[in-house]
């Protein structure tokens, strides 16, 4: 996936702002293996990050997408859970979901991270 760099943070320089179509999402960047500039485009990767367990429940909200809680890294994702991935806007996929939560497959769901990682490729 293509990702349109917005912004890099002066004090966290691990924070970036990327944009992808008409979503924009502060992350993380776990993985730079080279320098970035301010309005180029990359390929990424995305992954939720999270302290505690996952709490996956389903969710009575019919619209996908993330929203940020505040002003840190956290987001609500809420989507479709096909397999192991919740279809929210970004691709995050991790096969903990199928594994633990494959009875809500094709249910729409909400899950809380405590940051969104993303991964320059």
């Amino acid at each position: 996936m293509q990702a349109y760099l917005k912004a890099i943070c002066d004090d966290v320089e691990e924070e970036v702002t990327l944009v992808i179509g008409t979503m924009e999402v502060v992350c993380f960047a776990s993985v730079v293996p080279y320098e970035l500039k301010v309005g180029r485009s990359y390929p990424v990767v995305f992954q939720v990050f999270l302290n505690d367990e996952y709490d996956l429940r389903k969710s009575s909200i019919a619209e996908a997408g993330i929203e940020r809680i505040d002003t840190g890294f956290g987001y609500r994702l809420r989507g479709r859970l096909v397999g192991n991935t919740i279809e929210c806007g970004l691709p995050f996929e991790d096969d903990h979901l199928a594994d633990e939560y494959g009875y809500l497959d094709g249910e729409l769901v909400e899950l809380i991270v405590d940051r969104v990682d993303v991964e320059f490729i």
